[in-house]
């Protein structure tokens, strides 16, 4: 029979004989930033739960399945929920990465994951639950807006429908006043700034403090997140900009790092426990000059909460900026996810108190803004994640793995055949992105006119989903390799080249330098750690009635509509596009 999305696990055992369990694949949720609009991610979840894991009980599955294999289903695997509906206990998503809003939904997903051992169900509902946080109620919100606005419009049928006008009034009232009268409760609060430089009013603008955000976060998510692949924990993947270097983004890690080297100075360290040491010696350096700011420089230090020897021995920290320069290139230490991490990806440009992180290359400051604003999908940046994770953790922990991976036509043929790997390899990654911003006009056949529609087209032209162009040279660096490849056997079949040959051919120093260390790539490793990546988008479409400030609507109306937008948008979708990667067993 074939099962539909199992997860299924190579066993395998390093140089020592310790055995570890490899995924075959693996599963990413990526979710966009744009404010109130990532309520429509709930939705989007939602349905992605009820059709990607409700799933057969455990006797129907038992009476097809002639004999128990290695990821097949045993009565603890079964869990009931609130309808009595019994599906399998799995990991849901083994990647949840988020910018801004979207990062805030993926740290409370992973945090709810952990306090709940691992037990995904009802994570959306949660979710939904939490939101109600953010909920704020405006004049326009209410039924007396809307008559006076119905009356104007029988005078004038020219102006905004109603319900546009009352986005609009709401996103007015919650960002263009002061506090109390604006913010949403549980966000922020607005201050207005004066022109103190050309001293022009026009020059005048809010600044938004973020408190009543933070205090939220710490009282509701155990912080700080530091997950582990070991303990079938979902990875987190928070994407922010360095203010002063917007050359890369920059991605905070749930995972510790298994590097082996050095980022900092390229020395060479053997294990892990020896690099989180050398880390911390690059740390002292910066304490012990005369203007340190110790307050800042604690959010790269492991606090109190260290329990375990392993968690002492390991490092997290991001790498980012131009790694062959020396002077552009940065290193940024943490503590995990915490909530000034969490900031890195959710405080917009006109915001105050902004996440500040000691660089260990430079020893200066850097200063981070919201990441939506460089990469709101961070496609490409998730799949090189992904692969560096798991060639640094392969070499880190000694263990022979396929570099060269499988051929698409293999792969296909393998499992049609019921062939599972003997060898690991790096885990294919499914990935779902939720696209918040309509790269693609529907309702308005002609140009935005007037300013609010104008502004409301520029802002979907910069944070819509720009990644399908990676999709597209991830999948064609793919067949230059099976390309390369199937040239290898051809030449080796035919006795035309040696097998000694190959080997000094790809041994030929290429152009490209290494992400780790300014080292000139091989041929060999341009083909090696290859995996497959299957992505799917759920696209949100404006209606009608948008207005520029959609982001900032939180009325409970709205949130309403973009919840029920999301369920039913992915349900549809489901129907239309979805092809699950079928394994048989």
């Amino acid at each position: 029979m074939k099962q539909k999305n199992q997860r299924i696990m190579v066993s395998t055992k390093n140089k020592q004989g310790k055995i570890f369990s490899i995924p075959t694949k693996q599963r990413a949720l990526i979710l966009q930033g744009g404010g109130a609009l990532g309520y429509y991610e709930i939705g989007v979840l939602q349905s992605l739960c009820d059709h990607l894991f409700k799933r057969l009980s455990t006797q129907e599955v038992r009476s097809e399945l002639h004999e128990p294999q290695r990821g097949s289903v045993t009565e603890n695997d079964v869990y009931t929920d609130g309808n009595n509906k019994k599906y399998y206990e799995e990991q849901y998503f083994d990647i949840v990465a988020g910018v801004s809003i979207g990062a805030i939904n993926a740290v409370f997903l992973v945090d709810y994951v952990l306090k709940n051992n691992g037990n995904w169900i009802d994570c959306a509902n949660k979710l939904k639950s939490f939101w109600n946080n953010f909920e704020a109620n405006t004049i326009a919100d209410g039924p007396m807006f809307q008559i006076m606005w119905n009356n104007y419009r029988m005078f004038n049928p020219l102006i905004a429908s109603t319900e546009s006008a009352r986005r609009y009034w709401s996103f007015y009232q919650l960002t263009c006043n002061p506090y109390p009268m604006g913010s949403s409760p549980n966000l922020c609060y607005s201050v207005y700034q004066y022109d103190d430089r050309f001293l022009s009013p026009l020059n005048a603008f809010y600044l938004y403090n973020y408190k009543p955000l933070k205090q939220l976060m710490s009282s509701s998510i155990n912080y700080p997140i530091k997950t582990d692949v070991e303990k079938n924990q979902p990875r987190l993947l928070l994407l922010s900009v360095d203010v002063m270097d917007c050359s890369s983004p920059v991605l905070f890690d749930s995972y510790r790092s298994y590097k082996r080297s050095c980022d900092v100075c390229g020395k060479d360290l053997k294990q892990n426990r020896l690099l989180a040491n050398h880390i911390r010696e690059h740390l002292c350096e910066i304490a012990r000059k005369k203007d340190v700011d110790n307050e800042i420089l604690e959010k790269s230090v492991s606090g109190n909460s260290i329990t375990d020897e392993q968690e002492s021995n390991s490092v997290w920290m991001t790498i980012y900026g131009d790694e062959e320069r020396d002077d552009q290139k940065h290193v940024v230490v943490h503590n995990g996810i915490d909530n000034d991490i969490l900031m890195t990806s959710c405080l917009f440009p006109y915001s105050s108190n902004h996440t500040k992180l000691y660089d260990l290359c430079s020893k200066g400051i850097r200063t981070f803004w919201d990441g939506a604003f460089l990469s709101n999908t961070p496609l490409r940046e998730v799949i090189q994640k992904h692969k560096d994770f798991w060639s640094d953790y392969f070499t880190a922990n000694d263990i022979e793995y396929d570099k060269f991976g499988e051929h698409e036509k293999e792969i296909y043929e393998n499992h049609k055949n019921g062939k599972i790997p003997t060898s690991p390899k790096i885990p294919d990654l499914e990935i779902f992105i939720v696209n918040l911003y309509p790269a693609v006009e529907t309702i308005d056949s002609g140009l935005p006119r007037g300013k609010d529609k104008i502004e409301d087209r520029i802002n979907d032209i910069r944070f819509h989903d720009r990644s399908k162009y990676d999709e597209k040279v991830a999948h064609l660096i793919t067949d230059y390799i099976d390309l390369t490849r199937e040239l290898i056997k051809l030449a080796t079949e035919k006795g035309k080249v040696s097998k000694e040959e190959i080997e000094n051919l790809l041994k030929t120093t290429g152009e490209s330098t290494k992400r780790d260390v300014k080292q000139k790539r091989t041929w060999t490793q341009l083909v090696e750690d290859k995996f497959r990546v299957k992505v799917y988008r759920i696209d949100r479409e404006d209606d009608k009635d948008t207005i520029f400030g959609k982001a900032s609507d939180f009325t409970p109306t709205t949130l309403a509509k973009l919840y029920d937008d999301g369920l039913k948008d992915a349900d549809k979708w489901f129907k239309e596009y979805y092809e699950e990667w079928e394994i048989n067993v």
